[in-house]
């Protein structure tokens, strides 16, 4: 049985990623005090199939609507995700971002 729990926080546009990772680690350390193992705080880029693959899995993405977007072809490395080509939607994905992973194994 796995149960899978999702946060999401957000920092004011000019906060450094450096700074939104060490309050990550300051987390981590919590996490790590009551007993969970093993945990990773990163600065992550998605700059791989690989890597944008596992931002898709830990973010839905920004939503975006448009008509110009109706019936576009959208390249296979763009980063976003396609909802709906009728209706003109997408999602923008994340090009990096500080994350947290926290198990209980």
């Amino acid at each position: 049985m796995s149960l899978s729990y999702y946060f999401t926080f957000s920092g004011r546009p000019e906060t450094k990623a450096e700074e939104l990772v060490a309050f990550l680690k300051g987390v981590q350390t919590e996490a790590k005090r009551v007993g969970f193992s093993p945990t990773l705080a990163l600065d992550a880029s998605f700059d791989t199939v690989e890597r944008r693959e596992f931002a898709r899995r830990l973010t839905r993405g920004l939503l975006v609507q448009d008509s110009r977007l109706v019936g576009a072809e959208l390249p296979d490395d763009a980063p976003m995700q396609r909802d709906s080509s009728q209706d003109g939607t997408c999602r923008l994905m994340p090009s990096s971002g500080a994350v947290l992973v926290v198990t209980n194994e």
